[in-house]
């Protein structure tokens, strides 16, 4: 939704846009879903019958 001149966008004053902390909270989604993948992996390769 583009930002009109004298409209407010609620949203936007709601989140944090700040670009250093968008990029370390992308780091850190990112890693996450590295570890559950990582661990879902392992699981399925200590699984008796495959």
């Amino acid at each position: 939704m583009p930002d009109t001149p004298g409209r407010r966008n609620p949203l936007a004053e709601r989140i944090d846009s700040d670009p250093e902390s968008v990029e370390r909270g992308l780091a850190g989604l990112v890693l996450t879903i590295i570890e559950l993948l990582r661990q879902l992996m392992e699981r399925q390769a200590l699984s008796p019958g495959r």
